[in-house]
């Protein structure tokens, strides 16, 4: 395996996929970062069973791949790097992987990659479309209502509901409420209501593109 990184490109993907990565040495599971070159894409994914992130990331890729690299250094090795190319490297029986600048040598340990939690995507049949501004606003007005105790989880979490034209964020923990509706310019493909951790929503809003207002998720 050997792919061609630009520094830039590369700390902008690790930077994505970063809060999932489970960074803890003592982890009995299968953590770090997954790269994957194939097919002329780069998938960089991390998974730490409570939230997933897969991401893309523009590289020459010389010699296809995939590797676990399971080292919490990865990503401040990346940022100390010498600005320009970076060129990572793995032989087929090796369980080290290299990142090169010049110079600059850096290698990390590896796991087996098939036990590696894969991220999945959802067939996204039953969904709507929201802005990805208007999202990062709706839990940014929300979730400081949610409560904080880990013996009320359900109060935790940030309520969903979805109509037809009408996109409904609420959260509350008995002491105090907050609630957002949107009008969304699609009609929803189905309607539903459900609660998703508030945490998780504020690591998903800071991933999005905001500086693009026709971004959706």
């Amino acid at each position: 395996m050997k792919v061609i990184f630009n520094k830039s490109d590369l700390v902008n993907a690790l930077d994505r996929v970063q809060r999932a990565a489970q960074t803890k040495v003592t982890s009995n599971t299968n953590n770090g970062f997954f790269i994957s070159a194939a097919g002329g894409n780069i998938l960089i994914q991390a998974n730490d069973y409570t939230i997933g992130i897969k991401t893309s990331c523009p590289a020459n890729i010389e010699e296809e791949g995939v590797t676990v690299i399971a080292a919490p250094q990865l990503q401040s090795t990346i940022r100390m790097m010498p600005a320009g190319d970076i060129t990572m490297e793995k032989g087929d029986h090796e369980n080290l992987v290299s990142f090169q600048s010049g110079s600059y040598v850096s290698k990390f340990p590896t796991r087996d990659q098939v036990e590696f939690p894969d991220v999945q995507e959802m067939d996204h049949r039953n969904h709507c479309l929201v802005k990805c501004r208007d999202f990062a606003d709706m839990v940014s007005l929300v979730s400081f209502a949610a409560a904080n105790d880990k013996q009320k989880p359900i109060f935790s979490g940030i309520l969903f509901e979805v109509t037809k034209n009408t996109f409904t964020m609420a959260a509350t923990n008995t002491h105090r409420l907050a609630a957002k509706e949107i009008t969304l310019d699609e009609e929803a493909a189905a309607e539903g209501r459900f609660i998703v951790p508030a945490g998780i929503l504020s690591d998903v809003s800071r991933i999005l593109p905001l500086y693009d207002d026709k971004s959706q998720v």
